[in-house]
C-alpha cells in the first residue's frame, strides 16, 4: 500500500484558505485556522471503531489496472494504466462511490507522475509535462511543459512556475493565461515552496530534481544569500524579505508563519535543522545539531508548536525520533525505535509513528513505546493510526489509538492493497484480488 496523502496530496481538510491579518509594521500575520478545532475535537474524541464500504468495488476496465489514488473536495481520483504505456484518470464521488468521469487518454505516469489533487484543482504529472485539468469533470483546461529543476507552486486559483535561473511566471490555473512575471534579481531563489497553514502533512512533491508544492497561502523564497522572501500568488508582489542568514539550506519547510530549513556544509560540521519566524522577522536559529555520524530521514510539524525530526545511526543501526519545542528550541524527548531499519518519523500532536514499508512503531508524546509490529501505518487523525498487517493472501486493517495503543480491527480484505488515499474521513484503495481478476477501486468511511 503506498500512502500518496502526505506526499502527494492536500486533502480538502489539510488545505483551507487562510485569512492573513496585517500585524505590526504592515506585516501579514500567518494564522493556521484549519478545520473547526471543536469539531475535530469531537471527531478525535470518538475514535474509529470500523469502516463501511461506500458503493460498489469498481473494477478496472479490460486491459487496464488501478494504480494510484488521490482525494481531494470530496472526490476520489484514481489513476489506470495498460500495458502500451497509456494512462487515464477516473473521479468517483466519495460520498456515494459513483463514477463521475473518465479523462482522455494520457501517457505513462512514469517516475512518481500521477494526479496530484487539492482543493480547487487536479494536475497530471505525465513525463515531462503537467496537464491542469477541471476536477469538476475532467476536461483538459491547459498543458504546461516543464524542465527538470523547475518548481511549480499552486493553489485553487493560481500556479506559479519558478525556473532554475530563479525567474518565476504565474499562470490563472483555470485558463493558463500568465498573471505576472518577476526576473531572478542579483540574489536568485533556489528553494520555492507554498506556505502551509492548516495539517501537518506535508505535501510537497519531489520527481527527480522537480518539485510541486501545495500552497495554502503566499509563496516562500529562500534565496541564494540566505534571504527569506515571501510572494502573494495572484500578483507575484514581494510582501516582505527577511536577512535569515540562511546560505546553503539544503531542504525547506514552511508552516504557519515559520520557515524551517535543513543544512549541511562541506567542512565536516554537524547537519543542522534551523527555524526563521516570519511574523518576528528575526534571524534563523538553530533547534537542532545533529551529531555527524547520524543520518536525517524526514522533519516536519507534529503539532502548532513541535516539529518532529527522524534520524538514523547507519553504523549502529539504529532510527529514532526527536520532538523539538519550536518555541523554546529544546528536545522534548528522543523515541528509539526497536527495529533496526531506517525509517521515518511522521508525528501529530497525540504522538509520533516510526515506520518504513514493513516496520511501525507508534509512541506517545513522553517517547513511551505504545506498539511495534511487522506492519505498515498511516495517520488517521491525532486519535488514531491506520495499522495494516499483511498474511496469506490477505491484509488485516486496524484503527490504533494513540492514547493506550489498543487496535481495533477494521477489516480483512482478500488480496493485495495497491495505492492508497487516507484521510479523517476516508479510505480509498486500489486492490488486487487475485492474479486472474482484474484490479478493484475501493472506497470506505471511517465510522466512529
Amino acid at each position: 500500500m503506498t500512502r500518496r496523502r502526505a506526499t502527494v496530496v492536500a486533502t480538502a481538510a489539510a488545505v483551507l484558505a487562510v485569512t492573513a491579518a496585517t500585524g505590526a509594521a504592515g506585516w501579514r500575520q500567518y494564522q493556521g485556522r484549519g478545520p473547526d478545532v471543536r469539531a475535530a475535537a469531537a471527531e478525535a474524541a470518538a475514535g474509529v471503531r470500523g469502516m463501511t464500504p461506500v458503493g460498489d468495488p469498481i473494477p478496472a476496465e479490460k486491459g487496464r489496472r488501478w494504480s494510484q489514488a488521490v482525494t481531494a473536495d470530496g472526490r476520489v481520483y484514481a489513476a489506470a494504466d495498460d500495458d502500451i504505456a497509456g494512462s487515464w484518470v477516473v473521479a468517483v464521488d466519495a460520498r456515494t462511490g459513483r463514477k463521475l468521469w473518465t479523462s482522455a487518454k494520457y501517457g505513462a505516469f512514469w517516475d512518481y507522475g500521477g494526479p496530484i489533487a487539492f482543493p480547487g484543482g487536479l494536475l497530471l504529472k505525465v513525463e515531462g509535462l503537467v496537464h491542469v485539468l477541471d476536477p469538476a469533470t475532467g476536461k483538459l483546461r491547459w498543458t504546461l511543459d516543464w524542465e527538470p529543476n523547475d518548481e511549480l507552486v499552486v493553489d485553487g486559483e493560481t500556479l506559479v512556475r519558478v525556473f532554475r535561473t530563479g525567474a518565476a511566471e504565474g499562470y490563472d490555473l483555470a485558463s493558463g493565461r500568465r498573471l505576472w512575471s518577476a526576473g531572478a534579481g542579483a540574489d536568485r531563489p533556489v528553494h520555492s515552496l507554498g506556505m502551509q497553514t492548516g495539517d501537518y502533512d506535508e505535501v510537497r512533491v519531489s520527481f527527480g530534481m522537480a518539485r510541486i508544492t501545495i500552497a495554502d497561502d503566499d509563496m516562500v523564497q529562500v534565496t541564494k544569500g540566505g534571504r527569506v522572501r515571501v510572494r502573494e500568488m495572484r500578483t507575484g508582489k514581494v510582501l516582505r524579505t527577511v536577512e535569515a542568514g540562511l546560505p546553503g539550506a539544503t531542504s525547506v519547510s514552511a508552516y504557519r508563519g515559520r520557515v524551517f530549513t535543513a543544512f549541511q556544509d562541506n567542512d565536516g560540521n554537524p547537519w543542522q535543522l534551523r527555524v526563521t519566524d516570519l511574523n518576528g522577522g528575526g534571524k534563523a536559529r538553530v533547534l537542532y545539531s545533529r551529531p555527524i555520524e547520524l543520518e536525517s530521514r524526514k522533519f516536519g510539524p507534529c503539532g502548532a508548536d513541535r516539529i518532529c525530526l527522524g534520524v538514523y545511526d547507519d553504523f549502529k543501526s539504529e532510527t529514532a525520533a526527536v520532538l523539538i519545542d519550536i518555541a523554546k528550541g529544546t528536545t522534548v524527548t528522543t523515541a528509539m525505535a526497536r527495529f533496526q531499519v531506517p525509517a521515518a518519523a511522521d508525528g501529530r500532536t497525540s504522538g509520533v509513528l516510526i515506520s518504513d514499508v514493513a516496520t511501525s512503531e507508534l509512541f506517545d508524546t513522553s517517547g513511551r513505546l505504545l506498539l511495534a509490529e511487522r506492519a505498515a501505518a498511516w495517520w488517521i487523525d491525532d486519535r488514531d493510526v491506520l495499522w495494516q498487517v499483511y498474511g496469506d493472501e490477505q491484509v488485516t486493517l486496524s484503527a490504533v489509538s494513540t492514547g493506550t495503543g489498543r487496535k481495533t480491527e477494521l477489516a480483512t480484505i482478500a488480496g493485495r492493497l495497491g495505492s492508497c488515499a487516507l484521510d479523517s474521513a476516508l479510505l480509498a484503495c486500489a486492490v488486487s484480488p487475485a492474479a486472474d481478476q482484474p484490479s478493484e477501486l475501493r472506497v470506505w468511511r471511517f465510522a466512529r
